[in-house]
């Protein structure tokens, strides 16, 4: 039987293109809309800061929920739009290479305990996202 890792495979055959971004200085009700309305589970956060915008964190519902109960007696719900992107993403931001081997992501994901990666190039443009559950699915088919 010949092992699995000695095939190379890259990252960009698990990659998808469904993602969206969002910036540091979106409010979180923004937030909220833009994924729900992308049926999504996360929005990567755009800094614009610089000459052009760069990834600089993540946002999941999970990390949305645990902010809003977490602060609930301090902060009422109807304050949300003064919650910005940047107060809930996780940060730093942990990303995949386009050409990385899916071996060495799936030791980072599992590592760095992410279910999901943004996908850049060498000029850290987005060229994608890549989810846990879609790898574990695609290398099981193989």
């Amino acid at each position: 039987m010949q092992d699995k890792k000695s095939h190379f495979i890259s990252v960009s055959d698990f990659m998808s293109m469904d993602f969206i971004t969002v910036k540091v200085e979106d409010s979180l009700i923004q937030v909220i809309k833009k994924i729900l309305q992308m049926d999504l589970d996360s929005a990567i956060v755009m800094d614009s800061n610089f000459v052009e915008d760069i990834p600089v964190g993540i946002i999941k519902l999970k990390d949305i929920l645990r902010t809003i109960i977490e602060n609930n007696a301090k902060v009422p719900i109807s304050t949300l739009d003064k919650v910005v992107a940047s107060d809930v993403m996780s940060k730093p931001l942990i990303y995949a290479f386009l050409n990385q081997p899916i071996w060495d992501v799936l030791d980072l994901m599992y590592s760095k305990k992410v279910s999901i990666l943004p996908v850049i190039d060498n000029h850290d443009k987005i060229q994608g996202v890549v989810r846990m559950n879609s790898i574990l699915k695609n290398l099981s088919e193989l």
